[in-house]
């Protein structure tokens, strides 16, 4: 066994793993129910600002990056499944993520539908969702191709957004669920 062997059996002699998973456990299980209300609200332009508000907050935390620095430290192999999974779901609370880009906000302001901006469809520029929202009722009577412009703008450009990251963030947490159980398993 070598010097770093050593170090992380000591470490997760004194500091348990099950201890550092104990506390994401709580956590992941509350994303996962919030992607699921914002996958299943019906005005898709509203849930985008509603995600990328959720996600932002978990954002400007630093997500998991904390626990995976732990995690990394006290692993020798049994651990690998874990952070490997709870390293894709960081991605969704990078700075570089498609989040971020939607969002005009600076660091630590308040996400809303004045600074959470897309579009640029049929004339329209890329547009804060308070403008999509406002408009509602006049673009529901615009035709883009066989529907309306509230539909496309509505159910594809921001309902295909929020379908692919709350799914996405499901999915990943779902492995990371899986990869807990077997980490239990395990004897330290």
């Amino acid at each position: 066994m070598n010097d770093l062997q050593i170090k992380r059996r000591i470490l997760t002699f004194l500091f348990p793993v099950k201890n550092d998973i104990r506390d994401i456990s709580a956590e992941i299980i509350e994303i996962k129910k919030e992607m699921e209300l914002i996958y299943l609200m019906e005005n898709k332009v509203e849930a985008i600002v509603r995600l990328i508000k959720y996600l932002t907050e978990i954002q400007d935390e630093g997500g998991f990056a904390d626990i995976i620095s732990k995690l990394k430290k006290k692993n020798d192999g049994q651990l690998n499944t874990v952070i490997s999974t709870l390293s894709c779901l960081q991605i969704y609370f990078s700075f570089k993520s498609h989040v971020r880009r939607l969002s005009t906000a600076k660091f630590g302001e308040e996400i809303t539908a004045d600074n959470v901006h897309f579009g640029g469809i049929n004339g329209y520029k890329n547009l804060p969702a308070s403008y999509w929202l406002a408009n509602q009722k006049y673009l529901e009577k615009e035709q883009f191709g066989s529907m309306s412009m509230w539909n496309y703008i509505n159910n594809y450009l921001a309902g295909s957004f929020v379908r692919s990251q709350a799914l996405g963030i499901q999915s990943a947490i779902n492995e990371l669920q899986k990869a807990i159980l077997q980490s239990e398993q395990i004897k330290p």
